[in-house]
């Protein structure tokens, strides 16, 4: 069951409540002392105060987040959101922190986030929504740039490398599943206008199955493809991969 806390009496009947629960609390608790129930500020204000507290130092981001709301009265998303980079770092803001704030007032002026909405829902129900936010929005953003990313590193770095180019680029046979094929990197090098990454029938490839079957079905041609003479031209030997 979920307990929402409003007000102090809350918190501290629900420090009781833990304490009965497990009893191991209560000397932990008695010698924490009493706790202050900490709300932040509603809307796009509260918003930019979690990003501001993303820092080691709780004092250095309460610091900040002092310095950011003084810069500006009112303090609006609008205004936030224009204002130049070189003012915001001079505030104590980090370049990740100036793009994440920048962009939660970019989504709540364009309407994307409905704050007033978001306030008035369910607790239950705005954890949930949010929740779905970041797995949707954020998190798969994240996972997606490090697949794309990783083609340029680790692929240059780590694996075989079975046809001769002017670079360092390898094939990384476990990366081509989350890469859908892209991690056949020594081969795309050796042939980028090949349609198909995966050159050999165990090299998972699916970016090029989806080439393949959009093909018999008619929607795309004249998808190139590389012979065995071509590969041979450029094969190493097996030694030197």
């Amino acid at each position: 069951m979920t307990h929402f806390l409003h007000t102090e009496a809350d918190l501290q009947a629900g420090l009781a409540e833990l304490v009965i629960a497990d009893p191991r609390l209560k000397p932990v608790a008695e010698k924490a002392g009493a706790f202050n129930l900490r709300r932040r500020e509603p809307g796009f204000p509260g918003l930019c105060a979690i990003v501001c507290g993303q820092q080691l130092s709780t004092a250095s981001a309460a610091a900040i987040r002092a310095r950011l709301f003084a810069a500006f009265d009112p303090f609006h998303h609008d205004t936030v959101r224009r204002a130049r980079a070189d003012k915001l770092r001079r505030l104590g803001l980090s370049a990740p922190k100036i793009k994440s704030i920048r962009e939660i007032g970019k989504a709540v002026a364009r309407g994307r986030i409905d704050l007033t909405a978001v306030g008035n829902m369910d607790a239950d129900v705005a954890h949930a929504a949010l929740t779905a936010l970041l797995w949707g929005g954020a998190v798969r953003i994240f996972v997606l740039h490090h697949m794309t990313y990783s083609i340029n590193s680790l692929c240059h770095f780590f694996g075989r490398r079975p046809f001769a180019t002017a670079d360092e680029s390898r094939n990384l046979a476990w990366l081509a599943v989350p890469t859908f094929g892209e991690s056949w990197h020594n081969n795309h090098h050796a042939f980028p206008t090949s349609a198909a990454h995966g050159l050999r029938w165990w090299q998972i490839d699916p970016s090029w199955m989806v080439i393949r079957s959009l093909e018999r079905l008619g929607l795309v041609w004249d998808v190139v493809r590389v012979d065995e003479r071509r590969r041979a031209r450029k094969a190493l030997p097996a030694d030197a991969t």
